[in-house]
């Protein structure tokens, strides 16, 4: 039976057996490279000569973009340890929060958060990461890490940690936070490639497909 499933799921894509629930949102400015060019005073918090906020996104607390057009021997002080991530990321330093207004949800669908993160690898402090909607929290380093789950920084070719966090649309419109906070020190979250889907769900004919499986499978034993 084990068999029979994992030939199932690899053939899903292909045959079409898998609908959507929802049509997917989109986050603007996910990846954090619309207005980027415009940060240019280092170290690339928001405001005075860089942009107000970063693009498409509402803020509060000290966060910016790295490297953005920072003219500057160190580019990317707010994570200057790795070299995977090459593109433009936001960081939010100590306890601090971005947010964005979402809408065109299906009430009732279930939905995917895709998020990369890591940390600043400097000052002592560690982050501890949340992510939101509408103020309910559907993950958090604490959960995902282990204890005290702060982020610890990966540094050189190693891969940033991503999360794919699931919730159930409840309202048509949602607001999506990232918030950081800090375990002693003074720690920085950096965040980039942040995303929503929909979870597919079966079509009749793959259930129907399933059900034939099962009752081949009950017929053999």
């Amino acid at each position: 039976m084990r068999r029979f499933l994992s030939i199932t799921l690899k053939t899903l894509a292909a045959s079409g057996l898998l609908a959507c629930s929802a049509q997917a949102t989109t986050v603007i400015n996910g990846d954090f490279e619309t207005g980027a060019d415009g940060f240019t005073t280092f170290p690339g918090y928001v405001g005075g000569a860089n942009p107000a906020a970063i693009s498409g996104w509402a803020g509060l607390g000290g966060h910016g973009i790295n490297p953005g057009a920072l003219d500057h021997a160190d580019p990317t002080p707010f994570d200057g340890s790795s070299t995977i991530n090459t593109s433009n990321f936001a960081f939010l330093q100590g306890t601090a929060s971005i947010s964005q207004e979402i809408s065109g949800f299906s009430v009732g669908a279930e939905f995917l958060v895709g998020i990369d993160f890591n940390a600043r690898d400097c000052c002592g402090g560690l982050p501890v990461a949340t992510i939101s909607i509408n103020d309910a929290v559907i993950g958090s380093t604490t959960d995902l890490l282990p204890d005290p789950g702060t982020v610890s920084p990966l540094g050189g070719d190693t891969p940033w940690y991503h999360a794919d966090l699931p919730f159930t649309a409840n309202a048509e419109t949602l607001t999506l936070m990232i918030s950081s906070e800090v375990i002693g020190g003074d720690g920085t979250l950096v965040v980039d490639n942040i995303s929503i889907s929909a979870i597919p769900e079966p079509t009749s004919s793959l259930l129907a497909l399933l059900s034939a499986g099962l009752l081949v499978f009950r017929r053999r034993r």
